[in-house]
């Protein structure tokens, strides 16, 4: 395969997958069961009664209840690894006066959030690794062949 047609086989690739990308994004919300983030805290009065579910900062940590930006989340029990700074998703229901009844929560603190940041990347370096301990890239046909193996101009094996 030419180089020209490679170079346009990854573009239209590429452009496909912006394609489906901005699709997708322009149609998410309409495709929750949940009401938008973005639309209960513009109106949350709106969603009184409803099923919501919000990520949040922790800004506060009470008994039985923690704040989260102008959100008072109240959940028995407040679970014991939450600290001021961690990241929430809470669904519950929308009450009066920004609060919301949590039926679940899920922690995501920055120590984990660390922690699988650091092993993303061992994982992509092992992974890059691994290919080019057993691929070669050949610069002129822009393809990965394997190691020990020699390509003519044409694609053919020159051994």
């Amino acid at each position: 395969m030419s180089v020209l047609r490679r170079l346009l086989v990854a573009l239209l690739l590429v452009t496909a997958m912006g394609a489906l990308t901005v699709d997708y994004a322009a149609s998410a919300d309409a495709n929750t069961a949940y009401p938008a983030q973005p639309d209960v805290e513009e109106s949350p009065s709106a969603y009184h009664g409803e099923r919501v579910v919000l990520w949040l900062t922790v800004t506060a940590v009470g008994d039985g209840r923690f704040t989260a930006g102008h959100w008072t989340v109240e959940a028995t029990p407040v679970p014991a690894s939450l600290d001021v700074g961690d990241t929430v998703a809470v669904a519950g229901t929308a009450r009066p006066g920004h609060r919301l009844e949590a039926d679940s929560i899920s922690v995501i603190d920055a120590t984990n959030r660390r922690y699988l940041y650091g092993v993303s990347v061992l994982a992509l370096l092992a992974s890059g690794l691994f290919v080019l301990a057993r691929w070669r890239l050949d610069v002129q046909e822009l393809a990965l062949v394997p190691r020990g193996t020699e390509t003519d101009s044409t694609g053919g094996d020159s051994q």
